[in-house]
């Protein structure tokens, strides 16, 4: 059985003369091909929704899970209400908000997910770092609350909710 993976082209078999026969196909030339490691068991990736109206943000969310393997983003939205009708499509692993979003806000928009989907954990991302310690003591409807400006721990909370 083949299967494609979603980052670089690679192609995935069990079975060798698979491996062979998809190098042999012209359209597969130049293009590289590998077997899974022995005693190694792949696993689909965790799937990650990210939700922010700043098309700038979203894209480099987008690149820092580029390089996990065992991440893919299987959906993006720019307002609340969209986050929550993809959400409810994909039914994602993992959902990041934004906290300042047009149409609902990342607060109300989780309010819906977690009575939509209740064991999805969600981050919500914020510009405002006391903001964030406030709402935590607050309110739980969030799993986690992390500043845009310590963007590059955001993968050590997205492990620790989602161990891949």
């Amino acid at each position: 059985m083949k299967e494609r993976a979603r980052k670089g082209g690679f192609f995935y078999t069990k079975n060798p003369i698979d491996c062979l026969t998809i190098a042999a196909n012209t359209r597969f030339i130049g293009r590289r091909v590998s077997l899974p490691l022995p005693n190694r068991k792949r696993e689909m990736a965790k799937t990650i929704l990210i939700a922010d109206d700043s098309p700038i943000i979203r894209k480099m969310l987008c690149r820092l899970f580029e390089v996990e393997e065992d991440y893919d983003i299987c959906a993006e939205a720019a307002n609340g209400q969209e986050a929550i009708d993809v959400a409810l499509k994909h039914r994602p692993d993992l959902i990041i908000l934004d906290f300042v979003m047009p149409v609902l806000n990342g607060l109300e928009a989780a309010r819906e997910l977690k009575k939509i989907m209740p064991d999805v954990p969600i981050i919500l991302l914020t510009q405002h770092a006391n903001l964030g310690t406030a709402l935590l003591h607050s309110d739980t409807i969030v799993d986690r609350i992390v500043s845009k400006s310590d963007a590059f721990d955001l993968m050590g909370h997205v492990r620790s909710l989602v161990p891949a």
